[in-house]
């Protein structure tokens, strides 16, 4: 789950910060997975009492990045977890305006983050409207949306079609299938 989620925020990422003109201030790849990393080991440790959903958790994981930035004395800190002498935000504490610069970018970026990963909430009627919708705001693959969800159990809700699983579209399709194949047998 967490390589999936931060794959979709580097593509988002990069996506944004085209649309936005903020190329250069970009979040860098490593404070995403950093920050992700973290809220995801939390949200791990939390799911041995509560469990979550996929959808569920990537939200959750999204939320929570904000959290892991640290800012005191020293600035804005972003520690990597190998070695806690690297900040990963030093960029962020740049003098006459630069580090705010990349801090701004990192907050735009994010807001836009945590709304368009909540798009596996919303009906989108049809797995194609979702794919679509998915790969226009975070640059992705259809190919690597359906393999994301194929991988999901078949009794789950599948992301952007409210109530519906892959157990319903799988009775659907067999469903189909039968009437083609009755149809076509009475022909004969």
């Amino acid at each position: 789950a967490l390589r999936a989620v931060v794959k979709l925020l580097k593509r988002h990422r990069d996506k944004w910060a085209i649309e936005t003109g903020n190329e250069e201030a970009r979040p860098i790849s490593a404070i995403i997975t950093t920050l992700a990393a973290r809220a995801y080991e939390q949200i791990v440790a939390e799911s041995k009492i509560h469990k979550r959903r996929p959808v569920a958790a990537m939200i959750e994981i999204v939320d929570r990045m904000g959290e892991f930035i640290e800012s005191g004395s020293q600035g804005i800190r972003i520690i990597n977890p190998k070695d806690d002498h690297e900040n990963f935000g030093e960029k962020w504490n740049r003098p006459n305006g630069e580090g705010m610069r990349y801090q701004l970018a990192f907050n735009k970026w994010h807001v836009q983050a945590r709304n368009d990963i909540r798009l596996g909430l919303h009906d989108f009627g049809s797995n194609t409207a979702f794919n679509e919708e998915m790969s226009r705001r975070f640059g992705v693959s259809k190919g690597m949306l359906t393999g994301l969800v194929a991988d999901m159990p078949s009794n789950w809700p599948l992301p952007g079609r409210k109530g519906v699983t892959h157990n319903d579209e799988t009775l659907k399709a067999l469903a189909g299938f039968s009437v083609a194949g009755s149809a076509t047998q009475n022909k004969i």
